[in-house]
Order: C-alpha cells, then structure tokens, then sequence
C-alpha cells in the first residue's frame, strides 16, 4: 500500500559523476518526492571540481551541500559551484590538524553481519556529512514551523528559510570555488521558521595581543569585530597583516563604525593598515574591516597597553 506517512525529509548522501540531465529516472523520482512535500538533501560531492558536474546534486529542486572543515574554511576536498546552496560541517584533515579536531564523528559498524556488539566510533570526513547536518535542520524547520501553528512548508520554502538564517563563513571560500550562502545555523533557522526576527550572530572577539590569523573575504565585502579595551589604557593599536588582497580599517568606541563615520580608519592599498590611539575610551571597541578587493589569509591584531 501507499505510504500514508511520506517522509518530509530525505537524506542522500551519494553521488557519482555525470550531470542529473543524463539521468532522467533520477530527476523524475526527486520530482515525485518533492510532489509530495518532501525535502531532498544532497552530497555536493567529495572531487573539489563543480557540482554541476555531478548527480543528484545537480538534480532540479534538491538542496546541495558543500563542506567546510575544522577552521570554518572550505573542506579541501568539496564540490562547489552556483548550484551548491549552503554549507554543513564536513570535516577535513591534514598534518597540521589531529585527526580527532578534523573528523566528523559518529557512531558505525564493525562490519559483522549480526548483532554482537561491534559497533564503533568513527571519525570521517566528506560532503557525506555536512548533508546530514543540513537536512537534520531541515527537519528541525519543519517541525517548528507546524509547532508555530503554520501548514507544512513546501521544499522550496524549507530551502529559503535554510539558505536565509546562515551565518557567515568563518574564512570565506576562494571567489571561483562558492559554497552557497553561507553555514547552516540549526538556532537562526528555526527561529526563522516560527515567524521570529532573525538572532543577531555574534561578532568575533580579538583577545588582546594574539593574532586572529585565517580572515578572508570577497571585494566590498564588510566585517565587523569586538575589541575591549580595558580602564587605564594608554596606547590602542590595531592593525591587519600578512595575506593577499587590499582591506581597509575603520574603528570606533562603543559604536559600530561605517565607512562614512568611523572615528577612525586606515585605509592604506594592500594589507598592512594600523590605526593606533592615544589614551582610548575604555569599553568596547568595534573593527570593521573591509575588502578594497578579495583578500585572504589576513591576520587581525588588537593591542591595548
């Protein structure tokens, strides 16, 4: 018999090369679940080449997920490209990190063929896992929103509201290689789905003399930070370095500073700025950096003597 209880949500964390045009008998099974109201999440793919490439992610109607690893930045080896909506947690290992920080973590199978209590803790990494996450938040979505008194949303408003409440990527994607909106964010989204405002994200905080290394952005592309500057200082400096690209700093006590208004600014070419102040306001501070072209790898200092 007919299902009576379809499932809202679909998990695929599979794929394999080849555009989903060539294969019509995929997009026609996507096309029946999503007739009936059903989510499709899908593995962007684990080959760091266009997704377009590859099915089901470039099936019609699903949601493609790339990946982003430890330190927020696009997992090594992701799928990425236009039609990749957002981003999950995929992990990504190499030298530098250990592999207990860089995998996903889960539970697994030994691999017997009965129940004797083999079962194990496995670290993995791939788009394979930044799926999960993201239709685990669509399933939160949807729940909310019925909670919320709301009908079912439909895919499409599933996926809206998903790719709306993202936060920004820790280190931003290189401008060829996009991974969607942003990294899905389970709080935002939910908050989203039951008719609130949007949760404000919080603002990275520099710590005081230690280097905030691994910023990167796209051209006109705006970051703000926090920087409490404590009573009794004398001397306030702030600076960018390191990496590629142009920015420009502006800098204000206690309110959130524009290009236009900054207290303070320096906006010299490449990436070496530094705005220094003599006996600052104590409180918060607020840095806002901002791209005069793409810049990445940049480190962030704030120094209150």
């Amino acid at each position: 018999p007919d299902n009576a209880t379809p499932a809202e949500v679909i998990n695929l964390s599979l794929g394999g090369q080849g555009a989903c045009s060539e294969e019509p008998a995929l997009q026609e099974a996507i096309d029946a679940a999503r007739g009936r109201g059903t989510t499709i999440v899908v593995a962007a793919g684990n080959s760091s080449s266009d997704a377009a490439l590859f099915s089901p992610a470039s099936c019609t109607g699903v949601i493609a997920v790339g990946a982003t690893g430890f330190t927020g930045a696009k997992a090594s080896y992701s799928n990425y490209g236009s039609i990749v909506a957002l981003a999950g947690p995929g992990g990504d290992i190499d030298r530098s990190i250990p592999v207990s920080r860089g995998a996903i973590w889960s539970t697994g199978d030994g691999g017997s063929t009965v129940a004797n209590g083999d079962n194990v803790l496995v670290g993995l990494t791939g788009t394979s896992m930044a799926s999960p996450h993201v239709a685990a938040v669509a399933a939160l979505v949807q729940s909310a929103a019925v909670k919320a008194g709301q009908d079912p949303l439909t895919p499409d408003q599933v996926r809206d509201v998903l790719v709306r409440s993202v936060r920004p990527f820790t280190v931003q994607p290189p401008a060829d290689q996009p991974l969607g909106a942003g990294l899905v964010d389970a709080y935002r989204a939910v908050q989203l789905a039951m008719g609130k405002p949007l949760p404000e994200l919080p603002k990275p905080t520099l710590e005081n003399n230690m280097l905030l290394s691994g910023q990167a952005g796209a051209a006109g592309q705006s970051r703000l930070y926090v920087f409490d500057v404590p009573a009794g200082t004398t001397s306030l400096n702030l600076r960018s370095l390191g990496g590629t690209g142009n920015v420009s700093l502006y800098a204000s006590a206690g309110i959130e500073p524009s290009v236009e208004n900054a207290q303070y600014r320096s906006i010299r070419p490449g990436n070496a700025e530094a705005i220094v102040v003599s006996r600052p306001q104590p409180g918060t501070w607020y840095l806002r950096v901002v791209g005069e072209s793409d810049f990445s790898n940049v480190s962030l200092l704030g120094i209150a003597r």
